[in-house]
């Protein structure tokens, strides 16, 4: 099926950069996005899992710092590609650009994550939260915004 697929991508003149891969999008755009996230996903990875999780930073964490966690394993994904522009990416409007389109929907995706189906599961399945937090909805929720990082 994947080589069928190769196949008439090839004949497109799709299928990734110049019809050579089969992994990344043939979009410019998106192909620089996808190359972007792939990168950048060892760096917050790193810091969550390669730092605070076995050193157990986050036993001695307050509020604040479960913030300033998410918004250093978060904020680059922004500014990063506004400082370094894809070439396809340089001759397209902020908002056709597919860097810009991905995080907007991972900005969605997290409020109605955090704002709706954490209620869900707190209050109807009696879960608990041990951590430090600031409360929405009265569910403990603003340090794991930064942390919805994870999902690109």
């Amino acid at each position: 099926m994947a080589a069928v697929r190769r196949q008439a991508a090839a004949k497109r003149g799709g299928g990734g950069a110049a019809g050579k891969s089969a992994w990344l999008a043939a979009d410019g755009s998106k192909r620089w996005g996808e190359k972007f996230f792939l990168l950048y996903t060892p760096f917050w990875l790193t810091l969550c899992l390669g730092g605070v999780v076995p050193f157990k930073l986050y036993e001695s964490f307050t509020e604040l710092e479960y913030l300033v966690v998410g918004l250093v394993s978060t904020v680059p994904a922004f500014v990063i590609p506004l400082l370094i522009v894809g070439k396809a990416d340089s001759i397209r409007s902020l908002k056709d650009r597919y860097w810009v389109k991905a995080n907007v929907w991972i900005i969605i995706f997290s409020y109605v994550g955090n704002y709706f189906w954490t209620h869900y599961f707190f209050t109807v399945l009696g879960a608990s939260y041990t951590f430090p937090s600031w409360r929405m909805n009265n569910v403990r929720s603003s340090h794991r915004d930064g942390w919805v990082e994870k999902f690109h």
